[in-house]
C-alpha cells in the first residue's frame, strides 16, 4: 500500500502529457521517433517531474491538510519519513540519469527541471506563492 501512496504523490495525467510532449517535440524537431526518444521522454516524465511533484507534495503538506486532506501525506496514509526517502531516491536517480543519458544543452535543460522545480517549492523562493511566477 505504501508504493501506491508514493505513486499518488505524482499525477498520472502529468506523466502521460509530459511523455507525449517530449516524444512529439522531438518528432516535430527531427522528423522521427527513436527508441532513445521514448526512453528519454519516459525518464523525464517518470523521474524528473515525479521529483518535482513529490517535492511539492511534501512542502504543501500543511496547505493540503486543509485543501486536500485525502492526499497520502496529510491523511497519514503515507508517513512523512517514507516520502522523504522516496524524494532522496528520486533526486539521486534523476542526477545520475541526467549525467548518463543527456549531453550538452539537453543536459542543461534536464537539470533546469530539477532546479526550477526546487525553486517553485522551496524557501526562500517558493515561486508557487507568487501568482504570476507560479504558472
Amino acid at each position: 500500500m505504501t508504493i501506491v501512496n508514493l505513486l499518488k504523490l505524482y499525477r498520472p495525467d502529468v506523466f502521460v502529457i509530459t511523455a507525449i510532449n517530449g516524444i512529439c517535440g522531438y518528432y516535430f524537431t527531427v522528423g522521427k521517433i527513436t527508441f532513445e526518444t521514448i526512453y528519454l521522454a519516459l525518464f523525464i516524465s517518470g523521474i524528473l517531474y515525479n521529483y518535482v511533484y513529490t517535492l511539492n507534495a511534501i512542502t504543501d503538506i500543511t496547505a493540503d491538510r486543509i485543501n486536500k486532506p485525502e492526499r497520502p501525506l496529510p491523511s497519514g496514509k503515507l508517513p512523512y519519513n517514507i516520502a522523504m526517502v522516496y524524494l532522496v531516491f528520486l533526486i539521486v536517480v534523476a542526477i545520475v540519469g541526467i549525467i548518463l543519458l543527456f549531453k550538452g544543452k539537453s543536459m542543461i535543460m534536464a537539470f533546469l527541471v530539477l532546479i526550477i522545480g526546487g525553486i517553485y517549492s522551496l524557501p526562500p523562493f517558493e515561486l508557487k506563492n507568487i501568482p504570476i511566477l507560479a504558472s
